[in-house]
This record gives C-alpha cells, sequence and structure tokens, in this order.
C-alpha cells in the first residue's frame, strides 16, 4: 500500500489526518511530521527520511507539504538523493488542503499508480476552490 506522509509547518500536518479520519476513518500508513518553532531543521530533515523509510512497503510513498520551497518541502527535497538510493519510489506534492488528502485516500483504495494519484489529487486541490458568489452566478445562469 502506497504510505502518506503529511509535513506541514505547525500542528496542521496532524490536523488534517484526524480531519481525514473523521471524514473517511482511519488511514493506515498515512503520519504527519510538524514543523514546530524551535525544531531543529536538520533533525527535521532526518525524521522525514526515517518516516518514508518506515512506511514505503515497496508500494512508494506520497509526501505533500504545506508551502513550495518552505522548510518541509525543502527538507523532503535535500533527502532526494538518499531516498532514491534506498529504491524508494516518491512523490512530492505541495499545497496540501483538504481535498487534495480526501483524493489520495480515495484513489489509494483503487490502488491506483503514485503518478495517477497525484494528478487527481492536484486536480482536486485546485477544482476544490470556489468562491461563492461566482457559483452562485454559474448556478443562475444554468437555470
Amino acid at each position: 500500500m502506497i504510505g502518506v506522509l503529511v509535513v506541514t509547518h505547525g500542528h496542521l500536518a496532524e490536523e488534517f489526518l484526524n480531519t481525514v479520519k473523521l471524514i473517511m476513518g482511519k488511514q493506515e500508513k498515512s503520519f504527519s511530521l510538524s514543523l514546530l518553532e524551535g525544531d531543529s531543521v536538520e533533525d527535521f530533515s532526518q525524521e522525514i527520511f526515517n518516516k518514508i523509510k518506515e512506511i514505503n512497503d515497496g508500494s512508494g510513498v506520497i509526501v505533500v507539504t504545506d508551502l513550495f520551497l518552505a522548510s518541509p518541502y525543502n527538507q523532503t527535497t535535500f533527502n532526494h538523493k538518499r531516498i532514491l538510493d534506498e529504491n524508494i519510489e516518491y512523490r512530492l506534492v505541495t499545497g496540501v488542503n483538504l481535498s487534495m488528502l480526501l483524493e489520495i485516500f480515495n484513489q489509494r483504495m483503487l490502488e491506483n499508480s503514485l503518478d495517477d494519484i497525484c494528478e487527481k489529487a492536484m486536480f482536486s486541490a485546485k477544482a476544490g476552490v470556489k468562491e461563492f458568489t461566482r457559483e452562485l452566478s454559474k448556478n443562475k445562469k444554468t437555470k
């Protein structure tokens, strides 16, 4: 089963997985790592690498982070060569939101590939962003 690692600033990662659990139930092979004020970035980088190794069963790992080019993302990329040296297939996707995570877990249940899961998750993340008055006016035009 593809592993899922959510890596963010603060306790956001943990709360994302708590919310997924509320909606879909507990998800196997899913973990959160949080970078907190005062944490060592070097230790955090090692935690990311260790957790990727731990949750990989040969199916690969999807790592999702909160911000592009911020510490959780950067520390994951710093481990790129080490991860590949361990023969772990992984994908790193930024901009995590609840729509993205729900899609990842749904697609994982369907046993889709890492690439397919990532594509659908990124689409879902973007498609889930709506502004009320625009959506309301679209609905009025179709009626």
